[in-house]
């Protein structure tokens, strides 16, 4: 069966050669040359770089709309590759930029595939690809790294760090919570979230082995890992869907009717426990939270200077939150039906944001006392809005002047709070 790199990529996303060396595990040094075949896959991938740098070998290259005009090696040793890419099973992937700045990290923008039109000359010899749209390769073969994933148990960086990430999503399981792939990254110590297609995919997997061997459903539990923007996971959850076919077709509102329902019967299993226990893995760990007694009551102390600048100036700058302008100025101590007083809040017709806001010195057993109040906030501000019969998104967020300590990562992704670093700094 062909293997297609294009299956692990997502046109249009940035992809530096750092992150295709570690999403694909390559050491190949001649990665940096323009034309590279990874080892154990039938894609050529081209690197296009249109305006060069003076140490450069000149080339010619264009890309104009779908239409891309490039130079091959002076050597000719690749041109073959190029002209009966199609006959040999091979697909040919562009990555694009302007200049070798133009995108963080040196990065490339994946185009996605091209297809061979015509050449002309030798040495260089001038090629005319032309870009292809996206089609199956025949029925039932996956499309993404999730479905293509082995189980997680080996030694690809991939499986040790399914083998990591299981017991952090039983623990968003069991807190009936989804998580981000950002904030699955932070815990497991990665800097590219993109990279996790394939340790999710390898969890999938394993679910659906375990499923096959228990004679018994096992959910997907890699649904809890949602994207920022859409609160949807990644496209290869597809392949993990009761229809599969039936969810690439579907629109966003059908998508999100299926992944809850998915989500669901991830939140109800009952034997995640015992799935860790199968697979010879351990529980997350969980670093101790501070005794109650080290928390400090709201009127327990005077506020400090460093904690007023704060909320002051928090309450001018809603940018800060990421909010429009128009939620300036933020309304500061104001007071719930709780009995709590919230910092600041933003608010506007449809929506109210409470802030929690910690100083830069804050000690630890602050910054837990204020992921817990969070979670109180919002839930009072949404008890509020339902018994004023009003509409409204209420969300209560922590600000801290410094950043979240490594050690309660885990809880503020357990309890889902959403906490700004550093702010005003």
């Amino acid at each position: 069966m062909a293997t297609y790199t294009s299956d692990f990529l997502q046109a249009g996303e940035l992809y530096s050669r750092n992150q295709l060396a570690e999403i694909f595990e390559i050491t190949d040094a001649t990665l940096l040359t323009g034309i590279f075949r990874p080892k154990g896959h039938d894609s050529v991938w081209i690197f296009i770089t249109e305006t060069k740098t003076s140490d450069r070998t000149q080339y010619k290259d264009r890309l104009a709309g779908d239409d891309l005009y490039m130079d091959g090696q002076t050597s000719g040793r690749k041109d073959n590759v190029l002209i009966d890419h199609e006959s040999g099973g091979l697909e040919l992937l562009l990555f694009f930029r302007k200049s070798k700045a133009e995108h963080p990290e040196y990065a490339f923008r994946y185009e996605g595939p091209f297809a061979y039109v015509s050449h002309e000359g030798q040495g260089p010899a001038s090629f005319h690809l032309q870009r292809v749209s996206a089609k199956k390769r025949s029925v039932g073969v996956p499309e993404t790294g999730e479905a293509a994933a082995g189980l997680l148990h080996g030694d690809k960086k991939y499986q040790q760090r399914a083998r990591e990430a299981l017991p952090i999503l039983v623990r968003q399981a069991k807190a009936h919570r989804t998580i981000l792939y950002g904030e699955l990254a932070g815990e497991l110590g990665m800097s590219n979230p993109r990279t996790l297609n394939w340790p999710l995919g390898s969890i999938g997997n394993s679910m659906l082995d375990l499923q096959s061997r228990w004679g018994r459903q096992v959910p997907p539990i890699q649904a809890l890992v949602v994207n920022k923007s859409s609160g949807l996971p990644g496209e290869g959850i597809a392949w993990f869907a009761p229809d599969a076919h039936g969810f690439k077709n579907a629109s966003r509102a059908e998508r999100k009717l299926i992944v809850e329902s998915m989500l669901q019967e991830v939140f109800t299993f009952r034997e995640w426990d015992l799935v860790l226990e199968e697979l010879g893995l351990s529980p997350a760990s969980v670093v101790e939270l501070p005794p109650i007694g080290a928390i400090t009551p709201r009127g327990g102390r005077a506020e400090g200077e460093e904690h007023l600048e704060l909320k002051l100036a928090l309450a001018q700058h809603p940018g800060w939150l990421s909010l429009p302008r128009r939620f300036a100025p933020g309304e500061t101590e104001v007071g719930l039906y709780s009995g709590d007083t919230v910092d600041v809040l933003f608010a506007d017709p449809n929506r109210r944001v409470a802030a929690e806001v910690k100083g830069r010195s804050a000690p630890r057993s602050e910054v837990v006392r204020g992921l817990f109040q969070c979670v109180k906030y919002e839930a009072v501000l949404n008890a509020e809005a339902r018994a004023s019969g009003a509409r409204l998104d209420c969300e209560a967020v922590l600000v801290l002047g410094g950043n979240l300590p490594e050690s309660l990562r885990w809880l503020r992704n357990t309890l889902q709070v959403a906490v700004f670093e550093a702010v005003g700094t």
